[in-house]
């Protein structure tokens, strides 16, 4: 904490990714890991910067309510209760120049499911319905 005349308020969290947390349009890898040997991982994408994204697991790692709003907060809030540290990793995967055509769908959505689609499965935290959800690039720019 630190203030300006009086008024005390939290320094800003560091980026995960450093000076890369403005970038939009990619695809990324949360590996989630404790001490005990747990280990495992996430894949997701962010139409929006990155930093809005991580803003929003934040969330759901600090309040018990949106535990169940991704698989890895889930998992995190799983191993909470076990008594666990988690450490979360992020890292990018791939940057796409996104975009959509009718014949193609959506860029960023298809390499996220690629992505999914060839990770170890072992230790995914993805679920298969996750690759057939709708795109919601598809619903922003149509509907």
């Amino acid at each position: 904490m630190y203030g300006i005349r009086g008024i005390a308020f939290a320094m800003p969290t560091p980026c995960p990714l450093g000076k890369q947390c403005l970038t939009s349009n990619l695809v990324y890898r949360a590996d989630i890991a404790t001490d005990e040997g747990d280990h495992k991982i996430y894949i997701g994408t962010s139409g929006n910067s990155f930093k809005e994204r991580y803003t929003g697991h934040k969330t759901t790692f600090k309040h018990v309510r949106k535990r169940n709003t991704t698989e890895l907060s889930k998992f995190y809030w799983k191993l909470k209760e076990e008594g666990k540290s988690p450490t979360i990793k992020w890292s990018i995967v791939r940057k796409i120049n996104a975009g959509f055509n009718l014949r193609n769908g959506c860029t960023l959505c298809n390499t996220e499911r690629y992505e999914i689609a060839n990770a170890e499965k072992e230790k995914l935290l993805n679920t298969r319905n996750e690759r057939k959800r709708i795109c919601p690039h598809y619903v922003k720019k149509f509907f």
